[in-house]
């Protein structure tokens, strides 16, 4: 499979089930959740899950994207 950098990012329920599973999510996934949060976008219940598991790390994406320090 090739790989494009123009798909959208989404949680599939693949990546889903593999966090529920291993507890791992990519880095694309993080970034989605920080971009989703600095937008005030809603998440669904399974982006809500990965939030609840990953905060710091978020919290730590939305400060690179924002350049906060």
């Amino acid at each position: 499979m090739i790989w494009n950098i123009f798909r959208p990012v989404t949680l599939t329920d693949k990546l889903y089930k593999n966090f529920v599973d291993t507890g791992y999510v990519p880095e694309r996934i993080i970034r989605l959740l920080a971009f989703k949060i600095i937008k005030a976008e809603t998440l669904t219940k399974e982006e809500m899950a990965v939030f609840i598991e990953y905060t710091s790390e978020i919290e730590d994406m939305i400060k690179v994207l924002t350049k906060q320090k």
